[in-house]
């Protein structure tokens, strides 16, 4: 027997999976999350009795990613060809690791991409400072990939595990 949208063990108008048995008679229905369209994070789901949940993922918002890859942006770090990669270290370890314990609280994995572009600038600073890697972004993040494994402490994204490739 079709169920409300028309099919058999389809999503009904409702917004609602539902199974039937061969009598007819519903077995389970399951709801349709909606994502909402103000806010990704958060999704609202309807019951098959018409009941509303609303479920919210405490990620880090787009927003605040953007705003933390636009400070990367502004410490210039493919330009301090002077400083050694300690140095960096040093210099940007304490903001990073703020960064981390706040948007990280609950969902580490929603903030990887954004550590990502940090070592994409370690791996341009790389480029900038060594003359044999000039023009090769690869070797430049194979050698902070080597750098990592050898010293994982020295960021604390790269205690995470969000390091550079290894070749």
């Amino acid at each position: 027997m079709p169920s409300e949208g028309g099919q058999e063990g389809g999503y009904g108008k409702t917004g609602t999976m539902q199974e039937m048995d061969n009598t007819g008679s519903i077995v389970r229905a399951t709801a349709r999350p909606e994502p909402d369209p103000d806010d990704p994070r958060k999704w609202s789901w309807v019951e098959a009795s018409g009941k509303y949940f609303i479920n919210f993922s405490p990620a880090m918002s787009a927003t605040a990613g953007k705003a933390i890859r636009q400070e990367v942006r502004r410490w210039k770090v493919h330009l301090r060809s002077d400083k050694s990669l300690l140095d960096l270290a040093h210099m940007f370890r304490a903001k990073i690791q703020g960064w981390i314990n706040y948007y990280g609280r609950f969902y580490k994995s929603a903030m990887y991409p954004t550590l990502k572009h940090i070592n994409r600038k370690l791996c341009l600073w790389a480029m900038r400072k060594y003359k044999k890697l000039k023009h090769h972004r690869r070797r430049a993040e194979h050698r902070l990939g080597d750098i990592a494994k050898m010293n994982p402490g020295m960021f604390p994204h790269w205690k995470l595990g969000v390091r550079p490739m290894v070749g």
